[in-house]
């Protein structure tokens, strides 16, 4: 029988600060609705779900501010925001709550042809091939993406970013990558990505999202404190750098809708960069694991 649990988290996605009138939460909760045309399709997702506040705590024209590309999904998110009622508020505007839609296994699914797809964009970019890896990526994103794939997406104009020498769009692709905590990414490629956010937090005088990206880098496990080692001096010298300013959060809440994983739904693979770690049984024959790649995070 399906079960359908409504996990509200109280933290910011990033683990970061939050806003004191809505830290206390809920009142009322709808739950949205896990759509059946996304379980047919074994297809999880995220909502960005902007809208302001009245006095009372109820929500004012919520709207879709991003998500991973289903329409399914931004009904079933904006549906129940129209329900939400958020306790001890005044009134407020541009508030964000992050709906993650997801299944109950270790790794999220990831298509063989969107593998394969990656991968050549990756070598076109190694070879310089430019014009070749734009059109590549035009393949990329024209496909029905799942969120995991989606992720990549951002990791793969982050590399051309980088070649354009545009380290605020690159690490704006980033921080699109590591949604909700990158729970869409391979771990060790979330490390990677954590690093480069740090790197270019520095660079781009975005000093207080570049100590939070650090601290979470540290604190990630041995993988990520050897990361963090040959960090830890520019970090501290950005770190006496910040005053009053916040760091960067994708949203002020997060909601997570948990469902069974559908059967048919795969065998999480995750495309690289990076292979990452297999919780799940082996890929099967038809979903092979890419290789090994980096994620073109500028200096080292």
């Amino acid at each position: 029988m399906n079960r359908l649990l409504l996990v509200l988290a109280l933290a910011l996605a990033w683990n970061a600060w939050a806003e004191p009138d809505i830290a206390s939460g809920f009142v009322d909760q709808a739950r949205p609705v896990f759509p059946q045309s996304e379980l047919r399709k074994a297809r999880e997702g995220w909502v960005l779900v902007n809208f302001s506040l009245a006095e009372d705590g109820s929500v004012i024209d919520p709207k879709v501010a991003d998500s991973s590309g289903s329409k399914a999904y931004d009904k079933a998110a904006i549906d129940a925001a129209r329900e939400w009622r958020l306790a001890n508020s005044t009134s407020s505007t541009d508030i964000t709550v992050l709906v993650n839609f997801v299944f109950d296994r270790s790794l999220p699914y990831v298509n063989r042809h969107f593998v394969r797809d990656y991968d050549r964009f990756n070598d076109y970019v190694d070879d310089g091939d430019l014009e070749r890896a734009n059109k590549a990526l035009e393949k990329l994103v024209a496909q029905d993406l799942y969120p995991a794939e989606l992720a990549y997406t951002w990791i793969a104009r982050a590399r051309l970013a980088e070649v354009r020498g545009d380290k605020v769009d690159q690490l704006n692709c980033f921080r699109k990558a590591m949604i909700s905590d990158g729970q869409w990414l391979a771990h060790t490629d979330y490390l990677d990505v954590l690093k480069a956010t740090t790197v270019l937090g520095v660079q781009t005088r975005d000093f207080a999202s570049a100590v939070r990206d650090y601290d979470l880098l540290a604190q990630s496990g041995a993988g990520g404190l050897k990361l963090a080692e040959d960090l830890e001096e520019t970090v501290e010298a950005a770190r006496a750098l910040v005053t009053t300013e916040k760091p960067y959060v994708a949203a002020s809440m997060q909601m997570d809708v948990e469902h069974e994983t559908p059967r048919g739904g795969g065998i999480g693979v995750m495309p690289g960069p990076g292979t990452g770690d297999f919780d799940d049984p082996p890929p099967r024959d038809d979903t092979p694991a890419p290789a090994d790649r980096g994620t073109g995070s500028g200096p080292r």
